[in-house]
């Protein structure tokens, strides 16, 4: 067992799995009754055995044979059987291209769908099914997001409310630089236009106004863009960072503000009404890949550190604050997840013996709400009980279950950060 502590907060890891294809992206769902299922999407390069053998035949070189970029779409499922620890199962596992970013939609009334971006350049939509207590995802549409490139990030438009007023759709961005709006039902995007000279690593909606979308990429920018134009021009562009611009992600549960991270190891804090200057920020270190708000926590996010494990921060009065990192993983940190709040407070009904993690109909689910007060500590015997392992503690923690992933050495740990 790993644990490590900042602060009033400290981190647990209950399992690490290995995924064998390098992980780069973990999203869990966060659709009540779904919310304890995560998927993780693979990246590798291996030798492309029949342009190789074409090469040779022709009298080519073949060491000039570009690699060929596959990888996996894995589906698991919480689960803690009657003695046993909390633990992700694997229900499903699809050969697939080569996979780089991956969302679920937030509203929905049918089936859960997963978006998913490829090294072909294109936009998948599955749909989340269960049959004979197994879940899967069954392909249902592709858009060609991006033509002769990777199709780098994804973002769809209805995590609050303004977009949940519109037709669902989704941002993507590509190596190329460009930026795709795309949808359902349309095996081309709806627009697509020029927003950066070097590849577009990130783009995000801002939730609170989802005709703003913005944008990072290697050129060092950080843009956003009104889609009521022709995008021809940005609404703003920051050169506060240094190096590549890899994350952007509004904040679900706070209107005006948004993260940015780069390869410059800094984090910005931004509010969208004043972009010339930020808010505050923090070297969060190691290069920043991803960032994530918590679901329900408004002042706290977490930053994959690429060289630098897994962070928390918080932020509050005008400052970012560090309060816990995750450095258990021994290669790239690249892909994490919040689970909700909701798969914990099953936990703890199961603990109680009153239910478990099988999924909950839809008209039983349990109301939704605030982070349990505590959960099972990584080093307890297993049939040990939340209560009975916190009786005559005072020092109780809020408890987050969290996912992440790590590239070259193709691992996905589940681990439980508690927030004091």
């Amino acid at each position: 067992n790993f644990r490590f502590r900042s602060l009033a907060a400290m981190s647990s890891q209950l399992q690490a799995l290995d995924t064998v294809y390098s992980a780069d992206s973990v999203e869990w769902c966060p659709l009540p009754g779904f919310q304890h299922c995560l998927a993780c999407g693979t990246y590798q390069l291996v030798d492309d055995t029949a342009a190789i053998e074409a090469a040779a035949a022709a009298g080519q070189p073949t060491e000039d044979v570009a690699k060929k970029r596959i990888g996996r779409l894995l589906l698991y499922v919480l689960e803690q059987p009657s003695g046993s620890r909390l633990a992700l199962v694997e229900h499903f596992r699809l050969d697939c291209d080569a996979i780089l970013d991956m969302k679920w939609r937030w509203m929905t009334d049918k089936a859960p769908c997963l978006a998913v971006s490829t090294a072909k350049g294109l936009l998948q939509f599955y749909h989340l099914q269960k049959k004979e207590g197994r879940y899967s995802l069954v392909l249902e549409e592709e858009c060609r997001a991006a033509d002769n490139a990777l199709a780098l990030s994804l973002d769809w438009n209805d995590r609050c409310a303004a977009g949940q007023a519109r037709p669902p759709a989704v941002a993507v961005s590509d190596q190329n630089g460009a930026i795709s709006l795309c949808c359902w039902g349309r095996g081309t995007p709806l627009r697509t236009w020029t927003a950066h000279t070097f590849p577009a690593w990130i783009t995000a909606f801002d939730y609170h106004a989802v005709d703003v979308v913005y944008s990072g990429g290697d050129d060092c920018l950080l843009k956003g863009w009104d889609t009521r134009t022709d995008c021809s021009h940005p609404l703003f562009v920051s050169k506060r960072h240094t190096m590549g611009v890899c994350s952007v992600h509004s904040n679900p549960n706070k209107e005006f503000e948004f993260l940015s991270g780069s390869y410059d190891e800094i984090v910005f804090l931004w509010d969208s009404r004043n972009r010339k200057v930020p808010v505050c920020e923090v070297a969060a270190g190691g290069g920043v890949w991803r960032l994530s708000w918590h679901p329900t926590q408004k002042d706290t996010f977490l930053a994959s550190c690429m060289h630098a494990g897994f962070r928390i921060f918080t932020c509050r009065d005008g400052s970012m604050e560090q309060v816990l990192e995750y450095t258990a993983h021994e290669s790239l940190a690249y892909g994490g997840s919040w689970a909700s709040p909701l798969v914990l407070k099953d936990l703890a009904a199961a603990a109680d013996g009153k239910g478990g993690l099988g999924g909950w109909p839809l008209e039983s689910r349990p109301e939704d709400g605030a982070a349990l007060a505590a959960t099972p500590d990584a080093t307890a015997a297993p049939e040990q009980s939340v209560e009975n392992e916190l009786e005559g503690k005072a020092d109780r923690r809020a408890a987050q279950l969290v996912a992440t992933c790590s590239f070259y050495d193709h691992s996905l740990h589940l681990w439980q950060a508690q927030l004091g």
